[in-house]
């Protein structure tokens, strides 16, 4: 087998494609296309050796050579600033941004979508590269947008739940060339096998999202996470009774109450705030199975106004919750012939 491969990863995030190849026995040329600055702090803490090109937008392959390009108004002209002599990609990989693509997203513009529409540039790039496999991830979407995507891509999707190897719920769909996929076998991970402590009341989380990292713990927050968004785990079994109720009938009841309040705070007597918390950092590594403090970066936890653990914390939730599940990915690429 072929270790030492070319890899480009596009819209690379916490280089959770480097993890997955690295398991698998590879020791990739890894180079990776990232602007957010938590994500590069995270993939080069656990990977030094990742060649970081900057933004997508900005990089073309010509001749055998990865380009990074600025450019500069005042000169009306772009000027190299990084030029990467490859020869030949085998793998490009990628998860181009979901936002105007996700069907929880109020503004479903598709691929003419300010971010979703940087899934042009990773086809771009795929033309320019032709490499023997690619894949692309996104999130399950109107068939529309879902048919356009694999029309230009020249391939189907196949749709994978991580929750056949993960605690958590996500369907996401997968574009590839990399040969005989198939459904993962099902671990039966449960939720409550990978929490620190307290009481969950689902075998399986809801998704992992970039937004759980906005949570509170308030009967609203409650209500929503009762409807499939976002994740709280309890005190206890009791606590969570004493709020939600003990029986399908209670549930309905406070899904209905707390849909009937008022947005505006303090015109209704609210019931108890809750004794439930966000899931941990920790928590949320396992339901994506990443490694154990992966995601630890000291300066995640640092502002100008020194250490605070809820701004760390709740930057690691938001990387993961943009990133992948790794052991789909291994699925995925364990499949591979170099």
């Amino acid at each position: 087998m072929k270790k030492n491969i070319n890899v480009l990863s596009l819209f690379d995030g916490i280089a959770t494609g480097m993890v997955a190849l690295k398991e698998l026995g590879y020791t990739p040329n890894y180079y990776a296309s990232e602007i957010e600055d938590g994500a590069i702090s995270v993939a080069m803490k656990n990977h030094p050796e990742i060649k970081q090109m900057g933004d997508i937008t900005k990089l073309s392959f010509e001749d055998g050579c990865l380009w990074s390009r600025d450019y500069v108004e005042s000169l009306g002209r772009e000027i190299a600033f990084q030029k990467r002599t490859v020869g030949e990609f085998d793998l490009v990989i990628g998860g181009s941004p979901c936002n105007q693509l996700s069907a929880q997203h109020h503004t479903r513009e598709g691929l003419v979508g300010k971010d979703s529409g940087l899934f042009y540039d990773y086809l771009r790039l795929l033309k320019e590269i032709k490499p023997k496999y690619f894949l692309l991830e996104n999130v399950k979407m109107d068939k529309k947008f879902q048919d356009e995507i694999s029309y230009l891509m020249g391939v189907e999707p196949i749709s994978i739940n991580s929750n056949l190897v993960s605690a958590q719920i996500r369907n996401r769909l997968y574009w590839t060339n990399i040969p005989n996929i198939t459904q993962p076998e099902d671990r039966h991970i449960m939720f409550r096998d990978i929490i620190e402590n307290g009481f969950v009341n689902k075998d399986k989380s809801n998704c992992v999202t970039e937004s759980m990292s906005r949570q509170i713990a308030t009967p609203g927050g409650v209500r929503r996470y009762m409807m499939g968004f976002g994740q709280f785990v309890f005190e206890s079994q009791e606590e969570y009774e004493r709020i939600v109720g003990k029986t399908d009938t209670d549930r309905i009841r406070f899904s209905k109450y707390m849909r009937s309040l008022p947005n505006s705070k303090g015109l209704v007597e609210r019931v108890d705030t809750p004794k439930a918390r966000m899931v941990t950092p920790n928590e949320a590594e396992a339901l994506q199975t990443m490694p154990k403090d992966y995601t630890y970066v000291e300066e995640l936890y640092y502002s100008s106004k020194g250490y605070n653990q809820k701004r760390g914390d709740a930057k690691r939730l938001s990387l993961l919750g943009e990133g992948w599940t790794k052991d789909v990915i291994v699925h995925i690429m364990k499949n591979m012939e170099f």
